[in-house]
């Protein structure tokens, strides 16, 4: 979900092998119409334009993403990989695109998902101005979301940690494993904070 300009289809075409197969979604149509022309020669990749408004990747969708329903069966999935779409979307999003991943996801599988976690040690480096992309405003008044820009706040999203946690939960998932990443000043690691799901 979010599979962007196809960074990770990529380096699944010389890996994945049938009866396998992998399927991105992607608020982008233009995007999206590129990957279909550009894996056509790979029959096991599909890619499928999501048209969800986002104020700064779809302005012009009228669907929001609290109503999308993900295109895909039940139980159809054994890993999902969500990587910097989080950090672009409202918290009632969030929970309503969790709830979905709980639906296509098998019982057993995996969801590795990207944040901008809030939690005592990101709000401590935050405070003291160290966070590279300066979330210093609430969205919707909610001290739970910070944002980067209030005129388009999708630009960059932090979302609570334990409102995470309870809505990953809700979803039917348990939390694997976290990795934090520097985005607010935190020493070492890549920028964003890493997730692993396993769905119960």
């Amino acid at each position: 979900i979010g599979c962007g300009n196809g960074s990770v289809a990529r380096a699944l075409t010389s890996y994945l092998q049938g009866p396998g197969r992998y399927e991105g979604l992607d608020i982008n149509g233009n995007s999206v119409t590129w990957l279909r022309e550009h894996y056509a020669g790979w029959p096991a990749f599909r890619f499928t334009h999501a048209d969800v408004f986002n104020k700064m990747y779809n302005p012009s969708a009228t669907v929001t993403a609290a109503e999308y329903r993900l295109p895909y069966e039940d139980g159809t999935f054994t890993q999902a990989l969500l990587k910097s779409v989080f950090t672009h979307m409202h918290p009632r999003d969030m929970r309503h695109y969790l709830r979905e991943l709980g639906r296509v996801i098998k019982p057993g599988g995996r969801a590795v998902i990207t944040y901008f976690l809030l939690n005592d040690e990101s709000r401590a480096f935050v405070a003291k101005d160290l966070d590279v992309i300066k979330m210093k405003s609430n969205w919707d008044g909610d001290p739970l979301c910070r944002v980067a820009n209030l005129d388009v706040p999708e630009h960059a999203t932090a979302h609570d940690e334990a409102r995470v946690r309870a809505y990953t939960a809700e979803a039917g998932f348990s939390v694997g494993e976290i990795t934090f990443g520097n985005w607010c000043g935190r020493p070492g690691g890549g920028l964003q904070d890493v997730v692993v799901l396993t769905r119960t």
